[in-house]
């Protein structure tokens, strides 16, 4: 008995056979991809909800001291909370309605996030509900950037600083301006 003939594909075949392979492969890794990030969703969005950080009393988080801001023409002297760990620096004025009231110092000025050194320092408001104006501070207090931030933004503004204070959108600040603190 005679065997058929093996049909012969050459280089070409074996390049369209490798291309097949490599597409097949693709695909199924494409599968692949979208399944784990369906199952990921999937886990993520069947936990219960918690909210990420429910209001607190800023009192209990915060130290506060006071502080006098002067520029050319006024001098006023105020309380500031003092963010000074990784922890308070996270949470800030996330979930908070107001300024708080500086452990009785009033008025509150706001909060001061003081760093250990001076370089560039990145702020964002996800999940802080009430507009700030954002000051950067050198190493001797004074103003050198000022930003309105929008409550909700997940856009990171970043500036030279080794302090900065975020107040009350309707403070009125500016480059030069001086913060100095007055410890209590």
């Amino acid at each position: 008995m005679k065997k058929p003939p093996m049909a012969h594909h050459g280089a070409a075949g074996v390049q369209r056979f490798n291309r097949v392979a490599k597409s097949a492969m693709a695909a199924g890794f494409a599968v692949f991809i979208i399944f784990a990030a369906a199952a990921i969703c999937i886990y993520l969005y069947s936990r219960p909800h918690v909210p990420l950080a429910a209001p607190s009393s800023l009192d209990a988080v915060f130290n506060a001291t006071a502080a006098v801001l002067s520029n050319a023409s006024s001098s006023r002297t105020y309380g500031v909370y003092l963010a000074t760990t990784l922890p308070q620096w996270e949470q800030g004025y996330m979930n908070q309605t107001s300024l708080g009231d500086c452990r009785g110092a009033s008025p509150c000025l706001g909060m001061l996030f003081v760093f250990s050194n001076f370089s560039d320092q990145c702020f964002w408001m996800k999940n802080t509900i009430m507009p700030l104006r954002q000051a950067w501070l050198d190493p001797n207090g004074i103003v050198l950037y000022v930003y309105n931030a929008t409550p909700q933004s997940q856009n990171v503004v970043c500036a030279n600083g080794e302090m900065v204070l975020e107040t009350s959108i309707n403070q009125s600040l500016a480059p030069g301006d001086r913060l100095e603190l007055r410890p209590t």
